[in-house]
This record gives structure tokens, sequence and C-alpha cells, in this order.
């Protein structure tokens, strides 16, 4: 029978370069980092901080989605890791701190070079060409470690696009993408299926790798889909996950794999949540190797198509399993059958959640400006704030879009700066009023 040959479990022949040096040996207790990733520098003049602080969000996603494994994810919406950044004159100019990580692990390292949130920042540093400045940073962990929801993911781009904020978003998505690679690529292998997502938000399709080509894929916005998630209490590493995977596969399982991931695209930009269901349920390929390794796993999935789910197949390396239905009362229906058989056939405690799909990626979720005033507001209302500014002060609009989006940094005059002020201040008080009131 003919077979499709892979040198790696992690990467098809494809992409897989291996490195000519060994790198060098790290010493434990080096909690600094400067920028000296692999990435290039994009931007020919080093920006300054926009702000002095951002707080951004970055979500679970899925990746593989059953016949896609390496080349298919999408984001979950509600659960993900936080990441604070800060410009910190107590960190030497290049670096980046990690001063505290909280949240659903201890296990984590505080050395930039061994986490994977330190890994993505020092990248992205070096793409913006940060010399100048030091940051520092505190992770929040909202997921837990080998859960198959994409934590390194989520770790990665929150940080990114973290210190992609704090410098004036001068960095496009893809880019972001490509730091976070950095990041995935030392701690779990290197795969853009929960990276791509969880900075771009909703389904992505990993067209190449080298270069890195990605593409959108929109669900329809008057569709309805939601994933049914089930975690039990049982570590599933990537890189052992990825290590069970078979190093030749038969052509009939590729072009079986092949029909389905097509068939999965397909489903997602029409919104057709009964046929991605049944091409998640569909893979041949890496699934039948791994169920096996996660207890009860092949009686849950079972347990999720009696109950109706549309489609349940593995959430990236396990052990997560995750269901597709239209209406959420029924994934809860469908959670709880889902719970009970990992219980019943594997021993193993589990909890279900019913999510919908994150189609906005990793986002900032609040900032300090340069000036020392909180940022509360959204872009749409912070523009129409400098703008009205513009107007009253009578300055000369011919600064540019970018001019205005970096806001008092960039006026020359005083007044315009206390206008701003006063007229910022104004507003929080009234947000503050109304927040406080019964």
């Amino acid at each position: 029978m003919a077979t499709l040959c892979f040198h790696s479990p992690s990467k098809p022949i494809s992409y897989f370069h291996p490195k000519s040096k060994p790198s060098p040996p790290l010493f434990s207790k080096v909690s600094v980092f400067r920028c000296k990733a692999s990435v290039q520098t994009l931007v020919s003049v080093e920006p300054e901080p926009v702000f002095t602080s951002v707080k951004t969000f970055a979500p679970a996603t899925v990746a593989n989605l059953g016949p896609g494994f390496d080349f298919l994810g999408c984001a979950v919406d509600g659960l993900g890791d936080h990441v604070t950044l800060r410009v910190d004159p107590s960190v030497r100019a290049g670096e980046v701190l990690i001063s505290e990580i909280t949240g659903t692990t201890a296990k984590l390292s505080t050395n930039p070079l061994r986490n994977c949130a330190g890994i993505a920042a020092i990248a992205t540093m070096k793409m913006l060409g940060i010399r100048s400045v030091g940051l520092s940073l505190d992770l929040h962990k909202g997921l837990p470690l080998g859960s198959g929801l994409g934590s390194s993911a989520a770790s990665a781009a929150a940080a990114a696009v973290a210190v992609n904020e704090i410098f004036g978003r001068k960095l496009v998505r893809e880019d972001l993408v490509l730091a976070g690679l950095e990041s995935e690529a030392k701690v779990s292998g290197y795969h853009a299926d929960n990276i791509a997502p969880a900075i771009m938000g909703g389904f992505v399709l990993i067209r190449n790798y080298e270069p890195l080509d990605l593409k959108p894929l929109r669900f329809p916005e008057d569709k309805e889909l939601f994933f049914v998630l089930v975690s039990p209490e049982f570590e599933a590493p990537t890189k052992k996950m990825r290590a069970a995977l078979p190093t030749e596969i038969p052509m009939v399982h590729h072009v079986w794999n092949s029909s389905q991931a097509a068939a999965l695209v397909a489903a997602v930009l029409e919104g057709d949540a009964v046929m991605l269901g049944k091409a998640l349920s569909s893979d041949k390929v890496v699934e039948p190797t791994r169920a096996p390794l996660i207890p009860g796993m092949e009686a849950v999935k079972k347990a999720a198509l009696e109950a109706g789910a549309f489609g349940c197949t593995i959430s990236g390396a396990g052990p997560t399993a995750v269901a597709v239905i239209d209406a959420a009362e029924k994934g809860e229906e469908i959670g709880e059958k889902m719970v009970e058989a990992f219980m019943r056939v594997g021993n193993l405690k589990s909890v279900a959640c019913v999510k919908k799909l994150d189609k906005v990626g990793a986002r900032l979720v609040s900032s300090v400006s340069s000036f020392g005033y909180p940022f509360y507001f959204s872009a749409a209302f912070y523009l129409i704030i400098v703008l009205e500014t513009y107007r009253e002060a009578g300055l000369p609009k011919d600064g540019g879009i970018s001019d205005i989006a970096l806001g008092p940094r960039c006026y020359n005059r005083r007044n315009a700066k206390e206008q701003l002020f006063v007229k910022i201040t104004s507003v929080k008080r009234k947000l503050d009023d109304e927040l406080s009131s019964p």
C-alpha cells in the first residue's frame, strides 16, 4: 500500500529544517533577556511607547479540528490568558522581565527564555527594533497547561499583542503570528494552528509555513455554532502527544483526510454546522493514535454523538474533547453525557462548558496612556475625542491619521494637551458615576 513519509512526527517534509547549531546553555536564575530572537526587525525607526501600561487578552483555541492537523484551528470565546505589560525604568533598556505569574498554574518559569509569553514578547520587541525601553510583564493564566486548548499559544498571543500595542500597533497580525511561532517552536513545536486563531480570531487555515500564508475563514454571522468543551483531570503534554504520531500513513487515509478537511472548510464558509461536525469527526490519521492515550476518550466521543452532537474529536493534542452543535441548551445536555462517560470509562473527573466562536482574537483590554491618564474608551470613541480636540484647538489637520491615533503625544501645542485631558477626565467621571449608581 502506498504511504506518505514524514521526517518527524512534528513537521512534514515541506517545512522541516533542522538547526545546524545547538542552542547555548541557559542559566536557571536568569530573569531578563535582551532581544536576540531569530525574527527580523520590520520597522526602520524604533517606535516610542504610546502607553506606559497595557493589559491584553488572548482566547483559547481548538487546533486540528479533526482532519486539519497543523493547518486548521479556531478561537473559542470566554476562555484565555491575560498579560499586563509596563514600561519599567528599573528594567535595562531592550530587555523584558517577567515579574509575576498567577492563575491556573505555578509551574511556569519566569525566565523569558523558558516562558512562552516571554519568548513571544522578545520576538515582537526584535521586530520593532526596541533597544531603548525596558518592559516588565505579568502573566495571568486562565488556561491549564496541557489541556489541548492552546494554553501556550494564548500566553504568546497576549504577550505579542501587548508589546505591539504599547508601541503604537506598528505590526500587522501576520507579523504577530510569526512572533508567536517563535514561542510555539520552542515550547510545543512549529505549528500555527493555535497561535494563528489566538491572534486573528475565528477559523484560520494555514496554507503554507515557509513563507507563512494564513487564510481567515469567516463563519456567517447569521448562523449559530457552539463548542462543547469537556476537560478531564488529565495532562497530555503536546510534545508527548506529537511523539505518538505515525511517521508514515497509508495513501488511502491521506486522500480521506484531505477530502474531510476540504469539507470542513466548505462547512465553515457556508455556516453548515452539521457538515462541519461530520468532517470534524472523521480523522483517520491523528485521532486514532491519540485517543487511546486519553482514558475514556473513545467512549466520550460516542456519548457526544449519541446525545445529538454533530461531531466530536480531540481538541489539539488533548485531553479536552470538543463537540459541535448549533444550540447552547442542547450543548449543555451533550456536555453532561460526555462528563459521565469520562468518569464511567476513564475514571476521570471532568468539567464541561459551552462556548461560542471568538471572532476577534487577541486584543487590548485596557491601557494607561503615556501621559498618565487611564484609557477607558474604545478606539472609535477615543478617535472622536481626539478629532474634536483638533477642531477646538484649531490645529492643522495634515498630520495624518497615524498622528491622530497616537493622541496627545503628537501635539505641539500645550493647550491641546490640556483640552484633551479635561475632555477625557470629564467623560471618565461621567462613566464612573453611571457605573456606581444603582
